[in-house]
């Protein structure tokens, strides 16, 4: 059990206490590292210098490789509590590999080089999710400065291919496993920060199917009236899948686990409609929804299909062969399996007599939810709003995606989202940015969590 001393000195630790340049040095030391999937030595030097600032804030750390080490490392590091070593494990995951800087024309500044101004922080990653991993880092480091101890048992594992699906994560949990097995809690990567500055707290991440639809025309038909039949072959594939809001994939939502009585009364949290609108550029809600509950609902607990784009050879040159390709990704909830999806998918468009197609699946993976009657939610409740100062909203699944299933299906840990970036912080597109204010209450939230568990 913690002390009753330091949980009331807790209470009185403040970051605002602490010199903040000493964060932003830090997170600038992470931006200019250019970590996307395809430059593999700027991870492997961003994994190094995650490393570096682990062992600087106290923690004990080790590099974990795949037999293949071209494959980006793990960092693992850890902190032990001296007078509570029986106490509660919180595992924090992160990852130091961001999305492509593209289109870099409508950038600001360099992506790479973090820029301060007033109260924003502008570079890729300092959402998602460098910035992020620093809330947890600091949130130790100032507890370890403050009483030279933590009041339960830390770890951290940080990856590199989250924004490729966690490729390799499985792998490395079931090598691995005995690092980080005996957590009790993980906390996700991220979290939100809605308009008003409510802290949202999500239990879960969608899961996702990505295939590839190539339609092809016969050799003996016109190089030019090929490549429009193909088109034309695609999109009426494509308005046999989808319409106005709804997979028409026989069978598709037949393993949709229905929501509990207490997940259906998160959807009445309340947002800003014409804020969303304005953010998107759109006028309306797909079928024109306008009722909250409704679209509380479509966000957190159903499946969608999204054409990621449309592509074709385009070269004037005389060929005789022409194809056109759709990538299409579906985004899945509890309990459907991509690999079930896409049999069913398969078939479909088999029973549909399409011809001339082919279908790849390109990855797959799984939903997770955490139970809302989890007793660890309403702790991260507490923290979120001791910190923020506001009552959090809890959202049963995030409406993206991330490898947060492997840690369930392997390790049985439960996992919850909560942290700082924006609600429109430009997470993934240019000018991404972080506010520092949101930045010290997500620490505080963090130290909050660390003395509540």
């Amino acid at each position: 059990m913690l002390s009753k001393a330091l949980l009331n000195s807790l209470k009185t630790l403040n970051i605002l206490d602490y010199d903040f340049e000493d964060f932003i040095e830090d997170l600038r030391s992470l931006v200019k590292y250019s970590t996307t999937a395809s430059r593999k030595d700027q991870l492997f030097q961003c994994a190094h210098q995650i490393d570096k600032l682990m062992n600087k804030s106290g923690l004990i750390t080790k590099t974990l490789y795949l037999e293949d080490e071209i494959i980006p490392p793990i960092v693992y590091g850890e902190i032990k509590s001296k007078k509570n070593p029986d106490a509660k494990t919180l595992l924090f995951y992160n990852h130091y590999d961001v999305q492509p800087e593209d289109p870099i024309e409508l950038w600001n500044s360099n992506p790479y080089e973090l820029r301060v101004d007033g109260n924003y922080l502008y570079g890729r990653g300092v959402a998602d999710d460098k910035g992020e991993f620093l809330t947890r880092l600091k949130a130790v480091e100032y507890m370890l400065k403050e009483y030279g101890d933590v009041p339960c048992n830390i770890k951290f594992l940080i990856e590199g291919e989250e924004e490729s699906g966690g490729l390799h994560l499985e792998k490395y949990l079931t090598k691995y496993h005995n690092y980080i097995s005996d957590s009790d809690l993980l906390i996700w990567e991220n979290g939100l920060i809605d308009r008003d500055g409510r802290p949202v707290i999500q239990l879960g991440q969608k899961g996702i199917l990505t295939v590839e639809i190539n339609s092809y025309e016969n050799q003996n038909i016109d190089s030019t009236t090929s490549k429009q039949e193909s088109i034309r072959n695609l999109v009426h594939t494509l308005s046999k899948i989808y319409d106005n809001g709804k997979i028409l994939i026989d069978g598709w939502y037949k393993d949709v686990k229905p929501l509990s009585e207490e997940e259906l009364s998160t959807l009445y949290n309340d947002f800003d409609q014409n804020s969303i609108k304005e953010e998107y550029g759109i006028s309306q809600f797909v079928n024109k929804m306008t009722d909250l509950y409704d679209i509380n609902r479509s966000i957190n607990s159903e499946p969608t299909c999204n054409i990621e784009g449309i592509f074709y050879d385009n070269e004037s040159t005389n060929v005789n062969h022409y194809s056109a390709m759709a990538k299409l990704d579906f985004r899945l909830v509890p309990d459907m399996i991509p690999e079930k999806q896409f049999l069913l998918l398969k078939k479909h468009l088999e029973d549909a007599t399409l011809k001339n197609l082919s279908i790849s699946f390109i990855n797959g993976v799984p939903p997770s939810k955490t139970s809302i009657s989890n007793p660890y939610v309403d702790i991260v409740i507490k923290s979120a709003r001791d910190s923020f100062g506001k009552e959090p909203i809890i959202n049963i699944s995030g409406a993206g995606t991330g490898p947060m299933y492997f840690f369930d299906k392997l390790l049985n840990i439960p996992s919850i989202c909560v942290g700082g970036p924006y609600q429109y912080s430009n997470v993934h597109s240019p000018n991404e940015f972080v506010r520092i204010d949101f930045l010290k209450k997500t620490i505080q939230c963090m130290i909050n969590l660390i003395g509540y568990v």
